[in-house]
């Protein structure tokens, strides 16, 4: 590995020596009941993406508001980025064949850069992170649109296109069949490429979201197959699913598989999810051996199948001891821990045996991995190109994570220097071991609070300027034969404004509440409380009547969490009715009667093809009513007591039976609407100009002057 200079160096992973988790035991040496810390200080590839191009570039472009071009070479950010080439050339993997597996990938960390002292680890530096891979091709993505306006850099920029290939390659290779694997290493002796890396799993969350983010959607599946993002969204929320629902969501995601096979240190055998056993022991009493021989009895296992990776104190006394169940003969890790936690959660006689007084099987909730999935959701929303249906199901779900991290997550901590409270969300729902080398801590996180904010302000942060896509415009194309000449840079075109998503059912009545009083209305239950972005409410119990509880005032949801009733009649609404009502593509009922709202009728509204119920009545709402000829399921219109002008021909709702727009200001009649046909019709008190249709004054009470 060649040397460098001080300007082309890496950053280290800490700053300080160690960092000391209060309140636990270090599970490496636990006899000697040291404080857990995190002494990882090696310079590691991901983090260096972040630190080093990503991060710079994108404060350059937001500080320079998105002006690429004025982007000026001394600048720091610019220098950090450039600079970091060097030492990630350094890193790659010295397989040239193209057709060899780990082609263009780069090295996790520099070789033997850690180890325990007087034990060296000899596959430091040989192994590759597919997480890593992804950050580093966001990274070199962003370096590669900032260089396409700096033909000084050419030469570079052939240099981080050739990286930026290498990596792609090597990221669809990763695929295997179902999820983007984890990782894998390089012997550096033997020159031999194996997938996966020592006691780690091979399904991670941050593989599956981080990939799909920078490759995109549109790349991944017209390398590996039609629908292979929208399923990988799927595989995500049944491998890691934390909380799953009836409907297919997920409160959020873990870090791995919570109940397919895992592995821990220093073992290649399968091991369950892991047992939180809360016993009245305290910490200081807690005698392995003797818990070990009584897990053994209840579990009906060897004891040498059962590990403890950590004793901590209970938050209202005893301790806790946190155990996994090794894999012997035929029967799965999981049934062994699932029977002995219902074991000691059913029977007391077990219970009082083993001093215990519950064990939950570990379900675990990451903030950061979440927000990481929410990102990706509206990228597939943006990008995909997939159905309507597809898309607002997964935009779904991302609203659903978001809010349930909301609910479970968030928190407030006094910052450095004062005593103020400020949100902040946890790193996790509980303390759990991640078997890619540290432990999940319930306490505040930045990264988990850095990426709430971004989900928050719309940005995804894996994109140059934030957009939701994992495409740039081409700008100064690179040559076939990067060797060749470019042709002049131009000067920066004003950037394409990003491709809007969907807006989310939350947005919409977002808009709706703003335009229409929401403070003073006389119902609004739940509207806007905090950061809520389920209009629908919480999912109810199994069982229940309706699929969710504690819905916003007056929003009737289906099962999969489409609005299909909005019901604010009578509610004090004061003002105009927007145009984004028409992105509520599912609701079927639609009563806001008996209010003052003015302006006119959206004609979005005429889109909204689901629509079978209207009423506006005893409003002030004026103009022309729009051609409704696209609410082919229509059957209740009711209009009445209103300002409207004038209305279409509803000859093509075949369906209507109720038509009621007296007191308006009607002055004309479509003459081929079929009056005699609707059950129920009233046009009385109406300033109608004759003649007017016959059926009109027969069945539907209008009078001519």
């Amino acid at each position: 590995m060649e040397s460098l200079s001080k300007q082309n160096a890496l950053l280290f992973r800490l700053v300080a020596d160690f960092w000391a988790v209060q309140g636990t035991v270090d599970a490496r040496c636990p006899d000697l009941k040291h404080l857990w810390t995190w002494n990882d200080y090696k310079p590691i590839l991901g983090e260096n993406a972040w630190a080093l191009v990503l991060g710079p570039l994108n404060t350059a472009v937001r500080r320079l508001n998105g002006s690429i071009s004025q982007i000026p070479e001394d600048a720091p950010e610019f220098q950090l980025a450039i600079n970091a080439v060097p030492a990630f050339r350094s890193l790659k993997v010295p397989i040239t064949d193209v057709t060899k597996p780990g082609h263009g990938a780069v090295y996790y960390a520099p070789n033997n850069v850690f180890y325990y002292a007087g034990s060296p680890n000899p596959d430091a530096g040989a192994t590759v992170s597919v997480e890593n891979q992804a950050s580093l091709h966001a990274g070199l993505m962003a370096l590669r649109h900032v260089l396409a306006y700096k033909p000084k850099y050419n030469e570079l920029r052939c240099e981080v296109e050739d990286m930026i290939s290498g990596l792609e390659s090597f990221l669809l290779s990763a695929w295997n069949g179902v999820f983007f694997r984890q990782g894998g290493t390089h012997n550096k002796t033997t020159g031999v490429w194996s997938w996966g890396q020592a006691n780690s799993p091979d399904f991670a969350v941050d593989c599956q979201t981080w990939v799909a983010t920078t490759l995109g959607p549109r790349k991944i599946d017209a390398h590996l197959g039609p629908n292979t993002t929208k399923n990988l969204w799927e595989t995500l929320k049944n491998l890691s699913g934390y909380g799953l629902q009836a409907n297919g969501s997920a409160k959020g995601v873990g870090y791995t598989t919570i109940t397919t096979p895992k592995y821990i240190a220093n073992s290649s055998v399968e091991a369950s999810p892991t047992v939180g056993v809360y016993v009245t022991t305290p910490v200081e009493d807690f005698n392995k051996k003797d818990f070990l021989d009584k897990v053994a009895y209840i579990s009906g296992e060897s004891m040498e199948y059962i590990v403890i990776l950590n004793v901590t104190a209970a938050p209202l006394g005893g301790s806790v001891a946190y155990i996994v169940f090794l894999r012997q003969g035929n029967e799965p890790a999981v049934n062994v821990a699932k029977g002995f936690s219902n074991q000691i959660n059913t029977n007391k006689q077990a219970a009082g045996y083993v001093n215990a007084t519950k064990a939950l099987i570990e379900e675990v909730f990451s903030a950061e991995w979440t927000l990481g999935a929410v990102n990706l959701a509206r990228v597939i929303a943006n990008e995909s190109g997939y159905d309507e249906n597809t898309v607002q199901k997964i935009i779904a779900d991302a609203d659903f994570m978001r809010s349930s991290i909301e609910r479970e997550l968030l928190t407030s901590t006094p910052t450095q220097n004062t005593f103020a409270d400020h949100p902040s969300l946890l790193y996790a729902n509980t303390r759990s071991w991640i078997p890619f080398g540290w432990w999940a801590n319930s306490i505040p996180s930045l990264a988990s609070t850095s990426w709430g904010v971004a989900v928050d302000s719309s940005v995804n942060p894996l994109n140059l300027f934030g957009h939701y896509t994992s495409q740039y415009p081409v700008v100064n194309p690179v040559p076939v034969q990067c060797g060749g000449a470019f042709p002049p840079s131009p000067t920066a075109p004003p950037l394409p404004p990003p491709t809007p998503l969907p807006p989310g059912q939350h947005e919409i009545l977002e808009v709706l509440y703003q335009s229409t009083g929401g403070p003073n209305w006389v119902a609004s239950d739940n509207w806007l409380s905090g950061l809520e972005y389920q209009p629908c409410g919480a999912p109810a119990p199994v069982g229940s009547p309706s699929p969710y509880q504690d819905p916003w005032a007056g929003v009737t949801c289906d099962a999969n969490g489409h609005i299909i009733g909005l019901d604010l009649s009578n509610n004090n609404l004061l003002g105009t009715l927007p145009d984004a009502l028409g992105g509520l593509t599912r609701l079927e009922v639609l009563r806001l009667s008996e209010n003052s709202i003015s302006g006119t009728f959206p004609d979005s509204l005429a889109g909204v093809g689901s629509l079978q119920q209207i009423q506006l009545s005893h409003n002030a709402i004026s103009g022309a009513v729009p051609s409704l000829d696209g609410l082919k399921g229509l059957r209740y219109l009711w209009l009445s007591e209103n300002s409207f002008s004038s209305i279409p021909d509803f000859s093509s709702l075949r369906n209507l039976s109720v038509l009621n727009v007296n007191k308006n200001k009607l002055t004309s009649l479509p003459l081929h609407t079929p009056y005699n046909t609707y059950p129920n019709c009233d046009l009385s008190q109406n300033p109608f100009l004759c003649p007017i249709p016959q059926a009109a004054e027969t069945n539907c009470y209008a009078v001519c002057m």
